[in-house]
């Protein structure tokens, strides 16, 4: 009978290492698409990533609340390797919709953003606006390639 339960135990914890380590996995990919949403606001949608400070962090407190919630089962040996980690796909979707947002409140941005006006990083001050035609624009047409002159009388070639 001592065999059998000893036997038995090593069975479950065998099986609680293995539920462990897919619940693992999955938590790290939650917090590698924090990261990711993270570092992708602040480089593309610098004007505008402060205001997703706190969206973040609430996903990362979800992130934090999941995974004491699969240490809690894992102290107490229940996890199998078929144990699904509660809550993955909703942080997946809510990191995702962070990140359309942010990208949608950036874009919102740059268009509220008059030609001409110095931006807060420090660029330079646009003085004219042409298509590749040679057409001189009021504003940056999106999609394509404008000719930009600055005040300082340097050009450059820019895709909007």
């Amino acid at each position: 009978v001592d065999t059998l339960i000893a036997n038995n135990f090593k069975w479950l914890a065998r099986r609680n290492e293995e539920g462990y380590g897919v619940a693992s996995k999955r938590i790290d990919r939650m917090y590698t698409k924090l990261e990711d949403t993270r570092e992708k606001i602040a480089t593309e949608c610098p004007d505008v990533a402060a205001g997703f400070e706190d969206d973040l962090e609430e996903a990362k407190a979800d992130i934090d609340s999941i995974k004491a919630e699969v240490d809690s089962l894992y102290e107490a040996c229940l996890l199998t390797e078929s144990y699904e980690v509660e809550g993955y796909g909703d942080v997946i979707r809510l990191l995702s919709q962070i990140l359309e947002d942010a990208e949608a409140a950036q874009a919102a941005y740059e268009e509220s953003v008059p030609v001409g006006t110095v931006r807060a990083d420090g660029e330079k001050e646009v003085s004219r606006i042409y298509s590749v035609t040679g057409e001189q624009l009021d504003a940056p047409r999106r999609g394509a390639v404008n000719i930009v002159k600055y005040t300082d009388g340097t050009v450059r070639k820019v895709r909007y």
